[in-house]
């Protein structure tokens, strides 16, 4: 009886348009003003999905207008891609009491999961998180019906329903041929089988997508014999240890993994590299694998996976610039041909920043745009992208190929060595306009640094960067403070001298340690970018100050006389404007001391 009432329901949802089933949730949850829905007609099916699709190309560009969070996005996502999400699920499709013990309640309650009821033909599970694909798979193979129906619904919806429809007693009984899982949702059952692995990569990789991790580590315990599983998020390095396991060996983990990365399993005492692609359309992700012998015995191999989204939801207008950093930023990237450097360390978002300068260019349909890269990390529509192999294709072949295409914009990924700086400065004289990035702690860096790479064959001459090279752009990434948790406190005296202002004359928005359930308990969501921009055809005497080959401290001199805005600048206005954490700002500038006493007084940052 209740597969029948969760049918009828069902079906009525699905005889609904995706458009209106979207344009329903938006209406629902506020996202569209009821000025604006009175002006749609909700039977015009083409309508409702020009202007759904108007809405995502909107959100994708800046989830800040409408205030849209990352977990509505994918909850719209989700009912745009064809499937079912119901917000009251519990009194919409029912609940029957007896499916809700066919999982451990700790399993329930860790995987935000549902059964809301079940039958040998047809069973209706209530998802919290409907696009983790691997845990569908991994309830698929556990239910015994014939056919499996997911259902959408948010976290509260099914803490209630386990809260309130959980027969008292009903936990697993001996012998029973579901899926048993611990508290903290580690599979404690034939884990070294090809099956568990199998499960679990699939288990971490989906809790790195969840998490929006750039990286994830696997790697061996030396005390005891397992391994622990970390992800890079925002930034920062944070263990999951319910993901890993003390004890559990790390080898089916690891060939897995390499299995999937097309790599030679067998092979486990020199590091490789593979990469395997991930979901379509937008869930989609390119995970690049990098595995590491240790010195804990064959085998025992570190693997790390990073996260590649290749589809770019940013824009220039997300990065994080002031408005008035905006104007200059576009300044400097105005000029008809040259060569534009954008530098920083590694993860710094510098091949992001150029993406975005590069859809700009590609919106206005006006230009022939090449790209040489290592790897893609973004795929641009409108643009020709080309991968590096090594050994076959490098920076400067890919380059001397593109001459010879009729380009207007070249995109190198890397400044690597003395040819492809030599092929680059002469691409920018010639009237081509070529963007690359740097390795260099500032933007003034990039001129001796150029001199430096130069070698017996291919000489960089001072004069042909001076007239080559018109701006440079450093960057870096700083957290971004929780909304709903950061707390207020007052300067310190030292943080007021470093920060020129009086002391006890300003309050600033800091970390709140404890976070709350919006940022995960982290207190950071994000990271927002800081610039330090430098447009070199406004610098007095440039081509002088090149070719002198003065210091780096009078090249910094002159580009500070020629308006340059400074990474301290940049960073400074964000700090005292409430977006970033006192955290990273000192980190990133090496004032460790004055964090110190920071943590003392505000208590552990």
């Amino acid at each position: 009886m209740a597969n029948a009432v969760a049918n009828k329901h069902i079906e009525k949802i699905r005889s609904l348009s995706v458009a209106k089933r979207c344009y329903l949730w938006l209406l629902d949850r506020g996202y569209i003003r009821r000025d604006v829905a009175n002006s749609i007609s909700e039977d015009n099916d083409v309508a409702l999905m020009a202007f759904i699709k108007k809405f995502l190309e909107k959100i994708h560009k800046d989830p800040d207008e409408f205030r849209m969070n990352h977990e509505d996005i994918r909850i719209l996502e989700f009912i745009y891609d064809g499937e079912i999400w119901i917000e009251d699920v519990e009194n919409v499709i029912g609940v029957n009491p007896e499916s809700l013990s066919l999982f451990t309640r700790d399993f329930c309650k860790t995987r935000k999961i549902a059964c809301l009821s079940f039958s040998p033909e047809e069973s209706v599970i209530a998802v919290a998180e409907p696009w983790n694909y691997a845990l569908k798979d991994e309830i698929t193979r556990r239910v015994n019906s014939k056919t499996h129906t997911f259902i959408g619904t948010p976290r509260k919806t099914i803490e209630n329903i386990l809260q309130h429809h959980w027969i008292r007693g009903a936990e697993d009984a001996e012998g029973r041929e579901f899926i048993k899982v611990s508290e903290m949702g580690s599979i404690s059952s034939s884990r070294s089988s090809e099956d568990s692995s199998h499960i679990l990569v699939d288990q971490i990789i989906q809790r790195g997508i969840s998490e929006n991790a750039s990286d994830i580590h696997i790697e061996p315990l030396r005390e005891s014999g397992g391994y622990s599983v970390k992800m890079r998020v925002d930034g920062r390095l944070y263990p999951f240890p319910e993901l890993g396991s003390p004890s559990d060996p790390i080898e089916p983990i690891v060939a897995r993994v390499k299995i999937l990365g097309k790599m030679r399993v067998q092979e486990v005492r020199v590091p490789q590299d593979g990469g395997f692609p991930r979901g379509s359309g937008h869930h989609a992700i390119d995970c690049r694998v990098a595995s590491l012998p240790s010195v804990l015995g064959q085998g025992k191999e570190k693997v790390v996976m990073r996260l590649l989204r290749p589809t770019m939801e940013e824009s220039l207008r997300t990065l994080g610039f002031e408005e008035d950093e905006l104007d200059y930023f576009k300044d400097v990237f105005s000029c008809p041909n040259g060569i534009i450097l954008v530098t920083g360390p590694t993860g710094s978002g510098k091949s992001t920043t150029l993406h975005c300068v590069l859809q700009e260019f590609v919106a206005k349909k006006e230009f022939s745009i090449y790209t040489v890269e290592d790897p893609v990390e973004y795929r641009l529509p409108g643009a020709h992208q080309v991968q590096v192999l090594r050994g076959v294709v490098e920076f400067p072949h890919a380059f001397r190929a593109f001459l010879r295409a009729d380009p207007d914009i070249i995109m190198v990924g890397e400044m690597r060595d003395a040819e492809t700086v030599h092929v680059a400065l002469q691409a920018a004289i010639t009237g081509h306009l070529v963007f690359s990035t740097l390795h260099t702690n500032d933007a003034p860096s990039v001129v001796p640094r150029l001199l430096a790479m130069g070698d017996a064959n291919f000489v960089v001459e001072p004069y042909l960067i001076a007239s080559a090279l018109r701006g440079a752009v450093a960057q870096r990434l700083l957290e971004t403070l929780c909304p709903h948790c950061k707390l207020e406190r007052l300067l310190l005296p030292e943080e007021c001298k470093v920060l020129g202002i009086p002391p006890g004359s300003k309050k600033i928005f800091d970390i709140n340690p404890s976070g709350c359930s919006e940022c995960r308990h982290r207190g950071v969501v994000g990271r927002t970018a800081i610039f330090e921009m430098v447009n070199f055809q406004r610098v007095p005497n440039w081509d002088s100050v090149v070719n002198e080959n003065v210091s780096h401290e009078a090249i910094r001199k002159a580009c500070l006389e020629g308006g340059m805005k400074t990474l301290f600048d940049s960073a400074r206005r964000k700090l005292l404007g409430g977006t970033v954490s006192s955290r990273s700002f000192y980190n990133t500038f090496g004032m460790m001391t004055i964090r110190s006493k920071v943590e003392k007084t505000a208590g552990s940052l």
